[in-house]
């Protein structure tokens, strides 16, 4: 049986955790270790989970004493521990307030093992979105933003395919290259779901499992909210209004990618098509909508596109983009 590490970030989730830990400990796939990291909690939260701890010996606590906080740090850490630690088979990403489908683990090592290949392989599923009360409010993410989709190289200006609390990767895609550095100052930007997924995008194969494997929790509190996943004609004539914000968001998205960029070269990893990219991100106008063009970028959501292209033909982003390399 195929070994599995879960990395569980935790900040605050007393309210949704019994249910998440335990849609985990009730997985019909046993072999798994569970390794959970608080970034500091105050309501609670470390003792749910010690109490678990006691319960179950495949469940480990680890506490942050540090000044230095953050979602994405959080996870960073937990990935650096697991790097440096025994090795494991595949390797999953929890959020603290979800809910997995009892076969979650068992379906995606079984359409893994089907693959019989020794290469970088990321899996990712569908998922259903909740609320705080476990109503569900979309049935589906595949079926509002084709996240299983991807058009050529659009994961690379445009993320929304790749979330982490739906992604596995293989040992040979996590032990690929050492995770970036807590040190590294675009940390507290750079998520996790997103470097990954470009990583394996360069170096192997990523798969698709068309079914809803987690129930994602969107609610006030939790790292996602007011994240809009339908986009209804207020929100499209809203959205060309607000070139300044949506500038930003793209701006942020091109960040991470020269970040990730970066961090591959460092490690030996350099290949042509990722110095197109970044021309056409450092470069926009008419020259990054013909290079948007060549490496097929296309969003599931026609809106997107276009919001996406009118922010790269007019440079709008660029001076974000500055700013943030300050």
């Amino acid at each position: 049986m195929k070994r599995c590490l879960i990395l569980f970030a935790a900040y605050n989730g007393a309210k949704f955790l019994r249910q998440q830990i335990d849609s985990i400990r009730n997985q019909t796939y046993t072999n798994w270790r569970l390794l959970i990291r608080d970034d500091g909690s105050n309501d609670g939260t470390v003792e749910i989970v010690r109490e678990y701890c006691e319960m179950d010996d495949r469940i480990e606590l680890i506490l942050n004493d540090t000044e230095r906080h953050g979602a994405f740090l959080n996870f960073w850490q937990l990935i650096d521990i697991a790097y440096h630690g025994e090795d494991y088979d595949y390797y999953f990403f929890s959020d603290q307030d979800d809910i997995w489908e009892p076969n979650k683990i068992e379906r995606m090592v079984e359409f893994a093992e089907e693959q019989n290949e020794q290469i970088p392989m990321l899996f990712y599923s569908d998922m259903k979105i909740i609320d705080g009360a476990n109503n569900i409010k979309l049935a589906g993410l595949n079926e509002v933003m084709g996240i299983g989709q991807i058009s050529g190289y659009t994961e690379f200006y445009s993320g929304g395919y790749f979330w982490g609390c739906c992604i596995m990767l293989n040992a040979q895609l996590f032990k690929l290259i050492p995770p970036i550095e807590a040190s590294n100052r675009y940390i507290d930007i750079m998520s996790h779901d997103n470097f990954y997924a470009k990583l394996c995008l360069l170096t192997g194969k990523v798969f698709y499992i068309d079914e809803t494997l987690i129930q994602h929790r969107e609610h006030e509190a939790n790292h996602t909210k007011g994240y809009r996943y339908k986009l209804n004609p207020f929100a499209i004539i809203r959205k060309c209004f607000a070139i300044k914000q949506l500038s930003k968001v793209h701006a942020n998205g091109f960040r991470q990618t020269l970040v990730a960029f970066d961090h591959f070269r460092k490690n030996g990893i350099d290949l042509p098509i990722m110095h197109e990219i970044e021309a056409c991100i450092r470069k926009g106008g008419f020259k990054g909508l013909r290079l948007l063009k060549k490496h097929g970028f296309k969003r599931y959501q026609r809106s997107r596109t276009i919001g996406f292209k009118t922010v790269v033909l007019l440079k709008s982003y660029k001076k974000y983009l500055k700013r943030t390399e300050s």
